[in-house]
């Protein structure tokens, strides 16, 4: 069957989006550091590695563009070569350590369950940012309740069904003037603690019951 969307929450997707604000300061440190390579301008490609594949990458980049470099500069030496290489891995370090950071961190959230991902996010014109087809993806992922097969339409048909009768036997109750006992409850649990018996896991309906609500004013008075 094609998928049924239930439910879009799209407060919850401005509140999820709200969360770039706090990885702001670990993502600029991200791409500061990797600036301070000078291999080239941080883009969303790289970006979009960093996240999903890790540094592996352009530390092999890095080294490969150290060594054409040292190659420019004619230098021959393997000793003093090794100490050129070794002198930059701290620069390449604070980029391993800063991505290790960025991606350790959780966003607070307080009591809603979900936050944003990095996978979601994008640079963009020079910016951290949420594009269109991210906060569509967060809103699939994160927002939207479908039904999805059979089983799962059934069950919703059977609980609208429930719910559209609860309204109508409310409306009748409302037009008899019909005031269940306090002890009953609210809802369908009080429509069940008036009319309705449980055996065997299946209700019947309490016979009496009908006329009870039918004469309810009748017998108020009465017996008042």
């Amino acid at each position: 069957m094609k998928r049924v969307l239930l439910k879009e929450d799209k407060n919850l997707l401005i509140e999820i989006c709200g969360d770039l604000n706090q990885y702001l300061p670990l993502l600029n440190k991200v791409k500061k550091n990797y600036d301070n390579l000078e291999m080239g301008a941080f883009s969303n490609e790289i970006f979009k590695e960093i996240v999903l594949k890790g540094i592996v990458g352009i530390e092999d980049n890095f080294t490969k563009y150290l060594e054409n470099q040292i190659k420019k500069m004619d230098v021959t030496n393997s000793v003093l070569i090794q100490n050129l290489l070794n002198g930059c891995k701290p620069l390449f370090q604070k980029l391993a350590d800063s991505v290790n950071e960025l991606k350790k961190f959780k966003p607070e959230t307080y009591s809603r369950h979900t936050g944003l991902k990095l996978k979601y996010i994008s640079f963009n014109d020079e910016v951290f940012c949420l594009s269109i087809n991210d906060k569509e993806e967060i809103l699939e992922d994160n927002c939207r309740i479908y039904l999805e097969n059979e089983e799962e339409k059934e069950l919703y048909d059977n609980l609208t069904a429930l719910t559209e009768a609860y309204d109508k036997v409310t409306e009748n109750l409302n037009n008899l003037n019909y005031g269940s006992n306090f002890n009953a409850g609210k809802g369908l649990a009080a429509i069940a603690n008036s009319f309705l018996e449980l055996n065997d896991n299946k209700y019947s309906i309490i016979p009496g019951s009908i006329k009870f609500a039918t004469n309810y004013n009748e017998n108020r008075l009465k017996y008042s």
